[in-house]
């Protein structure tokens, strides 16, 4: 089962896989077209495949915290997956769904890695360590009207 996309300017198939949970792989399963261009444009029609939901059955000892270092995702991603489990109170038995994981890292620079991904990536690292400040260190333009964006990077004193 697949759900159509339309590819927005500034997509690429690592952002649009990026952004539902899976890999490039599955992309060009889902879409036999790419395999002949390579590369998605505005306004082409993508299929975009549903994952599986996982799901876990509680075994004795597990608790939220070990279940979302387990699976790589974020406690609040699993909490939103459950919002009837208690995460004081797991019961043996009872079954949980595992949101799909975004990975282990905080940055993944193994794929197009541009600013959308940067900003992005420097929201989730202030979010894991609060004592990062962003800061703009300047302005790039390209010359064009409403161009110019402001670079950000994060810094902990003098370090990073």
């Amino acid at each position: 089962m697949a759900f159509p996309y339309l590819v927005q300017q500034g997509d690429t198939l690592h952002r649009i896989a990026r952004r539902y949970g899976m890999n490039v792989t599955a992309l060009y399963s889902a879409n036999p077209q790419l395999h002949e261009q390579g590369y998605v444009y505005p306004g082409q029609l993508l299929h975009i495949p549903v994952m599986p939901v996982n799901r876990y059955v509680i075994q004795a000892g597990d608790s939220f915290a070990d279940l979302a270092r387990r699976f790589h995702v974020g406690l609040a991603e699993l909490q939103a997956a459950n919002p009837d489990a208690d995460p004081r109170v797991l019961r043996i038995g009872q079954t949980l769904l595992i949101p799909i994981s975004r990975g282990g890292k905080i940055v993944n620079t193994s794929y197009g890695y541009g600013y959308e991904e940067l900003t992005e990536d420097l929201n989730r690292l202030r979010k894991a360590y609060p004592f990062l400040e962003i800061t703009d260190i300047g302005k790039q333009c390209t010359g064009k009207a409403d161009s110019c964006r402001t670079d950000r990077f994060g810094k902990a004193g003098n370090s990073l």
